[in-house]
């Protein structure tokens, strides 16, 4: 039976600072410079190992491994099964709860580590990369390991206690980034990437248990199970199908174009995606517990997404307009000239990518408010839709494929929106205004960039001088032109960032 003071204690060691208080900018201010700081660094580390590597080994190498780590990112969505995000969402937990869902995770974990053992050459083979078999095998360790430590991640998130989150995040990027290239100046070609990535999560994993503080028992029930299933079902439908949709791209280069295109794609997808990604991580932490402890108040909720979103537009469109200006010069300082091949995707890619940041706090909005079943129904229309225009563009190949999933993440962006902001009361020219000024800024910066790199080029300067001189145009540019007029995502990115607020 449970025991009601054993419950009420965990509950009580378990709170999040919004459960005694209100969950003010202070709050959201800590969490966000903890988190930055994770996602700054780990994403750096990650960014210059793979830098590292694509001089060591090979678009093949990468090619061999990117089919293993697609379908990693895909088994663990199964693994969890949404419970993560059910146990940041819930007003309250209890030990009964956090026991069932740590066992079921495990349980769960091993049988799909289990089953990518098993399916690992049939798997390898429909995609096209026989070789990757043994690498599924490995990663499926992985995806094991992982899941011995989501629970504690998740509580540890849910009281936004993101320093200890920051310093696990961080060191799991150390010690892979430091393995990984250690084992490719060792001869061990693509393993190096496995045997980093396997390390570092072992590391991370400990460190969340030894931050968070809660041990499971054997205490467990299925009512407790139940009692968040109809949510944790939804989130998990949509992290598969977010999963599915945003690397489907890659499955398909992977099987109709084969492993060398493969490995030119999916650098050109790191190059766009490292900065994106780390951002995005950066904001759906910190909004999610935010957003979840004022679900009720749809005032302070368009206040957030709108003023939250103008930040990642601040950040996001600059990088990536200005990423695929100097893209050409770019490609052969960082990778060598054998990668020159990434130089279009990212002409694609990059700009798409900004379109794509808009969209970050849509789903934490959504699963704040409990309407995790819109996510999953819309993200279905996503797979659709994408995976219909990419299939249609291989005819022309890489840029066909980029070019097949851009139209569609262009077309599907504004309905994205709208979805988001029906539950809260908002409408969309409210938020198209918010992010109107970084979007032109942008657009200005990078024009002058392109007529820099290119005006050198027409000189014959080297690539080296075109890079540095486009750098040192679009920091002059932009931030040129946010002084001039100073919008407000400015003062809240610095707030933010601030030591203290008033």
């Amino acid at each position: 039976m449970n025991d009601p003071e054993a419950d009420a204690a965990v509950r009580a060691e378990a709170a999040e600072p919004g459960a005694t208080t209100v969950v003010d900018k202070s709050v959201v201010a800590r969490s966000t410079r903890h988190t930055a700081l994770a996602q700054g660094l780990s994403q750096l580390l990650r960014f210059l190992t793979s830098l590292v590597l694509a001089r060591i080994l090979t678009p093949h190498d990468f090619g061999v491994v990117a089919v293993a780590i697609v379908l990693t990112m895909l088994v663990d969505q199964l693994k969890d099964l949404g419970t993560s995000s059910a146990l940041i969402q819930r007003p309250t937990v209890d030990r009964v709860l956090l026991n069932s869902v740590f066992f079921a995770n495990v349980a769960v974990g091993a049988v799909v580590a289990g089953l990518m053992v098993v399916l690992a050459v049939p798997l390898a083979q429909g995609f096209g990369i026989p070789e990757s078999a043994p690498v599924i095998r490995a990663f499926a360790a992985i995806t094991f390991i992982t899941a011995l430590g989501k629970v504690h991640e998740s509580m540890l998130r849910r009281t936004m206690q993101f320093r200890a989150v920051a310093v696990s995040t961080i060191a799991n990027a150390l010690v892979s980034t430091v393995v990984s290239v250690a084992c490719a100046f060792a001869g061990m070609s693509y393993w190096a990437i496995v045997v980093g990535t396997g390390a570092g999560s072992v590391v991370g994993t400990v460190l969340f248990w030894r931050y968070e503080r809660w041990r499971p028992g054997l205490q467990t029930s299925m009512a407790s199970i139940r009692s968040i299933w109809r949510f944790s079902y939804h989130v998990s439908l949509v992290a598969i199908l977010y999963v599915v949709w945003s690397q489907m791209d890659k499955l398909i280069v992977s099987r109709f174009l084969g492993t060398v295109s493969l490995g030119y794609y999916t650098m050109a997808q790191r190059l766009v995606n490292t900065p994106l990604t780390s951002i995005g991580s950066v904001i759906g932490q910190v909004t999610l517990p935010a957003f979840a402890r004022r679900q009720d108040e749809h005032d302070a909720l368009r206040a957030g997404l709108i003023r939250s979103s103008a930040i990642v537009a601040l950040v996001t469109f600059p990088l990536m307009f200005g990423l695929a200006a100097v893209a050409e010069p770019l490609v052969p300082v960082v990778l060598g000239d054998n990668w020159g091949d990434v130089v279009p995707v990212i002409w694609i890619l990059a700009p798409v990518g900004a379109v794509w940041s808009t969209t970050f706090n849509t789903d934490q909005l959504l699963l704040a408010k409990g309407r995790s079943d819109w996510s999953w129904r819309w993200g279905a229309v996503h797979l659709v839709v994408l995976g219909v225009l990419e299939l249609l563009g291989t005819r022309w190949g890489m840029l066909g494929v980029a070019g097949g999933y851009a139209v569609g993440t262009v077309l599907l962006t504004p309905f994205t929106l709208l979805i988001a902001l029906k539950p809260i009361g908002g409408g969309l020219r409210p938020f198209t205004l918010a992010l109107w000024p970084y979007a032109w800024r942008a657009t200005a910066m990078a024009g002058c960039v392109l007529a820099v790199v290119d005006g050198l080029g027409a000189h014959g300067s080297g690539d080296l001088v075109r890079l540095l001189a486009g750098l040192v145009t679009g920091v002059a540019v932009y931030g040129g032109l946010l002084l001039l007029g100073r919008p407000a995502a400015v003062g809240d990115a610095l707030t933010a960032l601030h030591r203290r607020t008033s």
